[in-house]
């Protein structure tokens, strides 16, 4: 007879969470996304997975959210998942806004989530969020911020950073051109992006739907946010990584 057997955190012998690992294994399998610090902003990259010839669902970036005006983030992973975390962020911002009369800090916003993913980790009957997560944010104090979290809950800042399948081989092409020099201007960026994520693709080619990029910078005060349409994102793929 088969028994349910609930979703139990079992340490393995190593003293790691099974469920985590599961949960890092969903991530390196899913959608690359490459998000890069610029001087003037950030840009971020990710490939559109499954995307039909005749599919409408095209308007917005998929794996991008927006969660309050300075704070945004792109995932990769189990997207159901996604969908519930942002949830939760635009509650948590929106919860601040209304105590403090501001915006919430970024790294004030990623403690928060992480202390919820890491919850999910300790409980029976919960398991972790499948999901990576790359949080973009600017505030008064630090200015632009760029985090990212496993499901795990760890957390750490970044000025560049890679996340889903091949982002090891991607992080590695970052390091070797970006390592040691000053933070790039954002056209820059853009460009390194862009060919950071052909190489998390591998041989498949960019085109308008199956790749997304946003470029956020501050323009007159406001965080302004930029997201290429279908028929630019071929003219990008040209100037930048046809001849690489």
């Amino acid at each position: 007879m088969n028994y349910f057997i609930p979703n139990i955190p079992f340490f393995s012998p190593e003293g790691r969470i099974y469920t985590v690992e599961y949960a890092l294994e969903e991530v390196a399998k899913a959608s690359p996304i490459v998000a890069i610090l610029a001087k003037d902003g950030i840009v971020i990259a990710a490939e559109l997975e499954g995307t039909e010839p005749l599919s409408t669902r095209r308007g917005e970036v998929d794996h991008f959210f927006r969660v309050d005006p300075d704070n945004s983030c792109a995932i990769t992973g189990k997207m159901t998942d996604a969908y519930k975390l942002v949830s939760a962020m635009i509650s948590y911002s929106h919860r601040h806004r209304k105590n403090y009369g501001e915006l919430i800090p970024t790294e004030r916003l990623v403690e928060l989530i992480c202390n919820k993913k890491q919850s999910y980790t300790m409980y029976i009957g919960k398991r972790p969020f499948a999901i990576s997560v790359i949080y973009i944010g600017w505030d008064m104090e630090n200015g632009w911020q760029l985090f990212q979290s496993d499901p795990s809950g760890n957390y750490s800042g970044w000025k560049t950073v890679c996340i889903g399948r091949n982002a090891k081989e991607a992080q590695d092409y970052l390091n070797k051109n970006l390592i040691g020099k000053p933070l790039p201007s954002i056209d820059t960026a853009l460009e390194m992006s862009m060919k950071a994520l052909k190489v998390a693709m591998g041989n498949t080619k960019m085109n308008g739907t199956n790749v997304q990029m946003v470029k956020i910078q501050r323009k007159n005060n406001i965080t302004d946010y930029k997201i290429w349409g279908e028929s630019q994102i071929p003219v990008l793929w040209d100037k930048y990584c046809a001849n690489t």
